[in-house]
């Protein structure tokens, strides 16, 4: 097991606000969580038994998969446990090309499966970030999913 792995489950298990900003995600879904440079970290979140968890193994037909580099997981694990600002954060290391985002799954099951109610939560500061990025509306997101989905 990887240091990160390790670094990253503790975090996201005593993370209330990372709790509770997965907690719309439906049972048995899964986000695969890669590193951009290496093999240190391929691992599956999901939620089990009303906890979000982070699993060592690669994510089995993620909707989502968030890969990122070193330097973003350290920074995430800096992040203080609020919603908004993990988000914010998260957001910040997508813009600065640390954390690449893909989107195998398709449109439907991203709706069906809470990711929307995930954005949701992200709280003022969240949703400021994403309007000064031009994304100031649940249609733009949807729009900003395709083009993810497009990229591959």
């Amino acid at each position: 097991m990887s240091t990160s792995f390790n670094q990253l489950e503790a975090y996201i298990k005593n993370s209330q606000a990372f709790q509770e900003a997965l907690s719309p995600l439906k049972k048995s879904v899964e986000i695969g969580l890669c590193s951009l440079e290496d093999e240190s970290l391929d691992s599956s979140l999901t939620r089990q038994e009303g906890q979000t968890v982070l699993l060592n193994r690669t994510a089995h037909q993620p909707d989502v998969i968030f890969r990122l580099n070193q330097e973003a997981l350290n920074k995430l694990l800096q992040c203080p446990d609020d919603i908004n600002q993990i988000g914010v954060a998260i957001l910040k290391e997508v813009g600065g090309g640390r954390v690449k985002i893909s989107v195998p799954g398709s449109l439907f099951s991203l709706l069906k499966n809470g990711y929307l109610d995930i954005i949701k939560k992200g709280g003022k500061g969240f949703w400021n970030h994403l309007s000064e990025q031009g994304i100031t509306n649940p249609t733009k997101i949807v729009s900003v999913i395709k083009k993810m989905k497009s990229k591959g």
